[in-house]
């Protein structure tokens, strides 16, 4: 048989528990942000994008020696970061364009292979959106560009 001051106590701390977890949700919720995550909105997951909207995407783009720009992999593998790390760090990068220098030397280091690039930008693709579909408009913003 259970000691019921026991049982009773082992209620107490489940409901107590379970209302400082329901406060500290509720107020996540309505006033929290991606850092106060599991207690905030994990953002990605609590909003959505207008349906007739626009969708954006940060990619990486590297200069080839011929002058040419080519969209380059924003991977871990491809330049040691990945396209959310470069997006959390896009007001940096955009402040102080000789941060993409880092991503030309962690592709030289992870690519010892390849031909060094010459230059890196960072841009801002748009794609328009008409009733959740796209409408084949896409806007291209080059946020930032570095050069050896």
């Amino acid at each position: 048989m259970i000691d019921s001051a026991l049982a009773r106590g082992a209620v107490a701390w489940r409901v107590a528990v379970t209302v400082v977890a329901g406060a500290l949700l509720t107020a996540g919720t309505l006033w929290g942000q991606d850092d106060a995550w599991p207690f905030g909105p994990f953002r990605m997951y609590s909003t959505s994008t207008d349906p007739s909207g626009v969708v954006t995407v940060l990619t990486l783009e590297r200069q080839a020696h011929d002058g040419r720009w080519a969209e380059t992999p924003l991977t871990a593998e491809n330049v040691g970061m990945n396209r959310a790390e470069a997006e959390g760090q896009q007001p940096r990068l955009v402040a102080d364009p000789a941060l993409l220098a880092r991503f030309a030397e962690a592709h030289e280091r992870l690519h010892p292979e390849d031909a060094p690039w010459p230059a890196v930008r960072l841009v801002r693709v748009a794609t328009v959106l008409e009733d959740r579909r796209p409408t084949g408009e896409v806007r291209r913003e080059v946020l930032a560009t570095w050069r050896r």
